[in-house]
């Protein structure tokens, strides 16, 4: 089956068959009829029942607890398995969670920033079991509860040693902004000590984590900058996106490697994914880029645009394969790339939210864009549905090689009126 996308129309070819329109190409769909606000989704694949775990921060008890951590499960066709439930509701408000599933006891591991013991501005990371059939295991437990702030978790499996590797950025110490991780049982036990990812000058933060079966050990691919409040001005001067591997057993594998160096490479806030071809035994790692921030129009006039690039990190050393390259990069913004690996077509695809319909920012779309392990590029197609009004953004993809389907979320704020504020996380699946 080959899906082409215009403005227009989803069209299938099976066969010799034209169809307009099906169940793998439906119409955008809300995870949560909730009236509150809704944002920062993520999700994770349990390939035992071939479903899905979407988590989000969600502030339908914000006069009460601010924001909060809510899942449900939905299946391969996008339909509900569970009502909506909440994974962590404490006082000071919770966000920014992460989530992977173990497939060996059934179970995922929702992660998130916490600020119920903040004093100021300082969140810790703290966790939840949760069943597969959204049932909650256990307490919420912390992972890290210094009295400095931890944030932006990223949480990945290794099945092979039967653990969790949770990592997060933390403010300790004299070298503020560096990335820490720490490794968790299956019970949501804490494992040894917290280990330092990488060692450098600059601050690190926005880390995206992912694990290599064939070796048993994890990748993380972060931002390092020298000043992020500097980035339009501020030389990296070697600083970027870098990459280093984890081993379960012994830790980081090295300071880590640039993946890209060019000036402005990264801007804040950003997100930063990558995704694992066992074959090619390549990652393809993901970003936005400010390199050409001041694009030429055709009229001569400076404007100003955002893009997303990307590059193959290889698995066996952590080191960038050929060149970064182009992925989106269209009139205006094309920023917050997410990306999820096709094992049934050999192929990635990466998602993005794109303003080209709208340079005002009032309505934008979820575009994507398939990518081999060799480097060939499809067409860039629409995702989200571009009849609706609104803003579309901080999309999140996983893949059900079982179906043959991916589940892609976003915020969205189509239902955003003059008396209400709210925004839901919407979906489609493809």
């Amino acid at each position: 089956m080959r899906i082409l996308t215009t403005s227009t129309a989803v069209l299938l070819f099976l066969g010799s068959t034209l169809v307009v329109g099906s169940p793998l190409t439906q119409r955008d769909f809300a995870i949560s009829k909730a009236e509150s606000l809704q944002s920062r989704p993520t999700v994770a694949y349990d390939a035992n029942h071939d479903r899905f775990l979407v988590t989000w921060t969600d502030a339908r008890d914000r006069a009460t607890n601010g924001g909060d951590i809510y899942g449900r499960i939905i299946d391969v066709r996008g339909k509900p398995v569970s009502g909506d439930f909440p994974i962590a509701r404490g006082k000071g408000g919770q966000g920014t969670s992460a989530v992977a599933f173990d497939p060996l006891n059934n179970r995922y591991l929702v992660v998130w920033a916490d600020w119920r013991n903040a004093t100021n501005v300082d969140s810790d990371i703290y966790a939840r079991l949760v069943n597969a059939d959204g049932t909650l295991h256990g307490k919420e437990f912390p992972i890290t509860g210094r009295r400095i702030s931890q944030k932006q978790p990223a949480v990945a499996f290794d099945p092979a040693h039967r653990r969790f590797l949770v990592v997060w950025k933390d403010d300790r110490g004299k070298e503020a902004e560096q990335l820490y991780g720490r490794l968790i049982d299956t019970r949501g036990q804490l494992l040894a000590d917290e280990l330092k990812v990488a060692k450098g000058a600059g601050k690190q933060d926005r880390p995206s984590l992912h694990y290599d079966p064939k070796r048993k050990r994890f990748l993380v691919v972060w931002r390092d900058i020298v000043d992020e409040h500097q980035f339009l001005t501020t030389p990296l001067n070697g600083k970027g996106i870098f990459a280093a591997l984890i081993d379960p057993e012994r830790g980081p594998q090295g300071p880590g490697n640039l993946i890209d160096t060019e000036e402005d490479a990264c801007l804040p806030p950003s997100l930063y994914a990558a995704a694992y071809a066992p074959g090619a035994d390549l990652f393809l790692a993901v970003w936005t880029t400010a390199r050409d921030y001041q694009k030429s129009a055709p009229d001569g006039k400076r404007t100003m645009g955002l893009d997303v690039y990307g590059a193959f990190v290889r698995a066996d050393n952590g080191k960038r394969q050929g060149r970064a390259f182009p992925i989106a990069v269209g009139a205006d913004y094309q920023e917050f790339p997410s990306v999820a690996y096709d094992p049934n077509q050999d192929r990635f695809l990466v998602i993005w939210y794109d303003l080209r319909r709208d340079a005002r920012a009032v309505n934008q779309d979820v575009y994507g864009r398939y990518i081999t392990p060799k480097g060939k590029l499809t067409d860039e197609f629409l995702i989200s549905d571009f009849q609706s009004p609104g803003i579309r953004r901080y999309p999140a993809i996983a893949f059900s090689p079982k179906s043959n389907t991916s589940l892609v979320l976003w915020e969205d704020s189509r239902h955003k009126t003059t008396t209400t504020h709210s925004q839901r996380i919407y979906g489609r699946v493809r």
